[in-house]
């Protein structure tokens, strides 16, 4: 038999039980305190449940994204972080670990500055933990991109001779300001971007 010792440091003992929690025969001691439930033995699977986000998100590269997650028990920290390129609907290439994170908390929120994760790219984070045995779960699609500036006006091969009042018309993404820089030395021109991107 093994002999588990375990404290609770400011945190009160509710209630304590053994059951066979995976039916394969061998108890395990479950405790809830104050603060979590706990299991010693094997783990609770699954161990955590990402929260947010759960739908697919389109980040700029200058955002922040607020990961969390719930813990489900104790005693599964720190988690690593990694992003997971996908093409297709399918993971693509090799996991980036992004992060070792702490995960001694209920509810855990991180904030992440998606320069993190790889621009122009779409994947999911993935919170993994490989003891005491493989754990994970991931969050829906992210995707982030830089910013870009389309130019409807003037078009490719329009002709503009000095003199001309010129008019720019685009759309802009992850930008909420375009800078115009003449090349005659006249002053720069600074257009705002509106709410529906079109500058």
């Amino acid at each position: 038999d093994t002999v588990f010792s375990i404290t609770f440091p400011g945190e009160r003992i509710t209630t304590v039980a053994v059951a066979d929690v995976e039916g394969d025969g061998r108890a395990d001691v479950l405790v809830r305190t104050s603060a979590a439930l706990s299991c010693i033995g094997i783990p609770l699977l699954p161990a955590w449940t990402v929260l947010h986000p759960l739908q697919d998100t389109t980040l700029c590269v200058s955002d922040t994204l607020h990961l969390r997650w719930v813990n489900h028990g104790r005693g599964f920290s720190p988690l690593i972080l990694s992003f997971q390129p996908y093409d297709a609907g399918q993971p693509r290439g090799a996991r980036r670990r992004l992060a070792i994170l702490p995960n001694d908390e209920d509810t855990v929120s991180v904030a992440l500055p998606a320069r993190l994760f790889l621009p122009d790219t779409v994947g999911r984070l993935i919170l993994q933990c490989s003891a005491p045995v493989p754990v994970e779960d991931s969050t829906a699609l992210v995707s982030v991109r830089f910013p870009r500036l389309t130019l409807f006006t003037p078009r490719s091969g329009d002709t503009v001779v000095i003199g001309d009042t010129i008019s720019l018309q685009g759309r802009c993404t992850c930008a909420d300001t375009v800078r115009v820089l003449p090349g005659d030395g006249a002053a720069e021109v600074q257009a705002a971007v509106d709410s529906t991107g079109i500058v």
